[in-house]
């Protein structure tokens, strides 16, 4: 079914009808936007921090294998 055949059918509705439709369809299309899920903050982390972390899990491993 397209959307021109709907609205041949609705022109041939009453003024009061076809308002009743468009309060229908507008609520419809006009749902409440979905909630986002709150996500953590990371804490905040300096550049020494950030080298620590880089040297003690990342370059220390691959220089074992």
């Amino acid at each position: 079914m397209f959307a021109s055949d709907i609205h041949t059918i609705a022109k041939a509705l009453s003024k009061e009808e076809y308002l009743k439709l468009y309060e229908i369809i507008r609520s419809d299309l006009n749902q409440p936007p979905l909630k986002l899920k709150k996500k953590n903050k990371l804490p905040d982390f300096t550049m020494v921090d950030g080298l620590r972390f880089l040297l003690k899990n990342h370059i220390t491993k691959k220089n074992k294998t």
